[in-house]
């Protein structure tokens, strides 16, 4: 059986957000602030998966680009949103 990976979010209005704090979402893509900033705001698993590396000093140089608002219709499989 394969291990299930815990990741736990605060940011209740994602449609990934379920009770617990707990992410549901099949893929995460988390990269570093700076590169959150140059977008584009919805990255495809194929783009993700050629991104270049994004290193940084501290936590809080990144940022989680899975968010998606809950109450968006359609999910796009694999797409990564800001």
């Amino acid at each position: 059986m394969p291990h299930r990976l815990e990741v736990y979010c605060t940011v209740n209005n994602c449609r990934y957000w379920e009770q617990g704090n707990r992410c549901q979402a099949d893929r995460i893509l988390v990269v570093s602030d700076a590169r959150a900033s140059e977008g584009p705001e919805s990255i495809s698993s194929l783009e993700a998966s050629t991104l270049d590396a994004t290193p940084t000093g501290t936590c809080a140089e990144t940022c989680c680009r899975t968010f998606t608002p809950a109450g968006v219709g359609g999910r796009e499989e694999g797409a990564y949103r800001a």
